[in-house]
């Protein structure tokens, strides 16, 4: 996995955004999305370090997913992940999402929001069993949950740097 910056973040958008099916863009984006508009480029590639973070898991040279925590201010922060579809199920999504909450752990954010549109069963699922604790309220996008950083800092994950290098190991064979 790597952190993505203003410059590297368009190429990795288009393979992930490019991977992905319209079914995928749809669970993902929350509306029918053919191709990046100009905004929606602007917004995903604008990463600050600071306020919008983002990190890519790659396959050799390919980025095969993204993950993104953006401060919404009152110490909360929102988090989303896209993989290309050949990724699914594979582990990618898990793996950003652990990412994203102990970067939000380590920025010091008290909480970390994230909406999921109810058909996406694999979120939900994943969301609830990486995020011990986490509330789920319905909302007029999906369901949206909060998680309590403060779990997360007693729950501290160990990255295993070999599978940093290689996004997933066996996976991209």
């Amino acid at each position: 996995m790597k952190y993505l910056n203003r410059d590297t973040a368009s190429v990795a958008v288009e393979a992930v955004f490019e991977g992905m099916s319209s079914r995928s863009r749809f669970l993902r984006f929350h509306s029918p999305m053919p191709r990046l508009s100009a905004s929606a480029r602007k917004h995903l590639t604008d990463i600050d370090g600071d306020r919008h973070i983002a990190v890519a898991a790659y396959c050799g040279e390919a980025a095969v997913g993204i993950g993104r925590l953006i401060g919404i201010g009152g110490g909360a922060a929102e988090i989303s992940a896209a993989v290309v579809d050949s990724f699914h199920r594979l582990g990618v999504g898990r793996e950003l999402v652990r990412r994203l909450a102990d970067d939000a752990c380590r920025m010091r954010y008290a909480e970390i929001h994230a909406s999921v549109l109810p058909e996406n069963t694999p979120m939900i699922r994943l969301i609830q069993s990486e995020l011990p604790g986490v509330r789920a309220s319905r909302g007029a996008d999906g369901t949206n949950f909060t998680w309590a950083t403060t779990r997360g800092l007693l729950l501290k994950r160990t990255w295993d740097e070999a599978a940093d290098k290689s996004c997933c190991g066996e996976m991209c064979a």
